[in-house]
């Protein structure tokens, strides 16, 4: 049985102690989506860190760049690389940039994150494919939907919601796209 108090509170620890050696970065955010990560990889995605472009596995993209801390703890906990590369955050040369990037090839990395909102139309898109191809995988588009940004968000997720409410007919065979939201007041 997992203990997801004890994985999510190790996340927060390797979360903590790179931001302080990075001297720099997003810690509320990444704080505040430990508990989804948690509960994500450890308790609910089909995933195998030692083969990470496996073909069955669900998908997990991060909205908010600026809270990569969270996706790459999560990651090195879960065993995709070694937990000591992250204290390389974002320094010069890492593969653990300030945001996700494929430049570097991060083994979990769906999808490298840019601006604000723009994860749920790359996740309706993946789950399109994955439909269209007729595999079962799950997609997952983790945001925050902060009181200073509802306005800038909404104008880049109405067309993507309205097109997962059109094409999305349940069968047997529908792949899943899931939004998760934080609240982050």
């Amino acid at each position: 049985m997992i203990d997801f108090r004890r994985e999510a509170t190790h996340i927060r620890e390797l979360i903590l102690t790179s931001l302080t050696e990075a001297g720099s970065g997003h810690t509320g955010g990444s704080l505040d989506l430990v508990d989804i990560f948690t509960v994500l990889y450890f308790g609910h995605l089909r995933h195998d860190p030692s083969n990470p472009q496996w073909e069955g596995r669900d998908r997990v993209i991060l909205s908010i760049g600026h809270t990569a801390p969270v996706l790459y703890a999560t990651l090195a906990a879960a065993g995709y690389f070694p937990e000591e590369e992250m204290m390389t955050l974002r320094k010069l040369g890492s593969r653990l940039q300030g945001h996700p990037s494929y430049e570097f090839r991060l083994p979990g990395l769906e999808s490298c994150s840019g601006s604000l909102g723009q994860g749920l139309g790359v996740a309706l898109g993946m789950s399109l494919s994955a439909k269209m191809d007729g595999k079962d995988n799950r997609v997952f588009c983790v945001m925050v939907m902060e009181n200073s940004r509802r306005e800038a968000y909404g104008k880049r997720l109405w067309q993507p919601l309205i097109i997962r409410q059109i094409t999305f007919v349940p069968s047997s065979t529908a792949t899943v796209c899931k939004l998760m939201v934080g609240l982050n007041k």
